[in-house]
């Protein structure tokens, strides 16, 4: 999952390089087909947020956001190096963050 505590300038995609990019980890980004892809990553929208969640925390998350009644997708992961949209590499984190 993504952290960050909203949408940043630039929107999600911009977001999630601002939270992996410090510590060089990967983006793994499944992008909703419902939505052209350049709207779901760049949109600035003050509906949206992401947060980041431990794989031990993943499920209880979920369980409070549907007792909610909380929409929420899982966007992807954090792992190491590679920036991916959709299976696609894009970057590998230590090229962005020279930038």
């Amino acid at each position: 999952m993504l952290s960050a505590p909203g949408m940043a300038d630039g929107g999600l995609y911009i977001t999630s390089l601002e939270s992996a990019i410090p510590e060089e980890l990967d983006l793994g980004i499944r992008t909703d087909r419902n939505f052209r892809k350049d709207a779901f990553l760049f949109a600035e929208s003050q509906s949206r947020v992401t947060a980041s969640v431990s794989l031990e925390q993943q499920a209880a998350f979920e369980q409070a956001m549907q007792n909610k009644g909380v929409n929420f997708t899982q966007l992807g992961m954090k792992t190491s190096h590679d920036h991916h949209i959709d299976g696609l590499l894009y970057y590998a984190a230590t090229v962005v963050k020279k930038y």
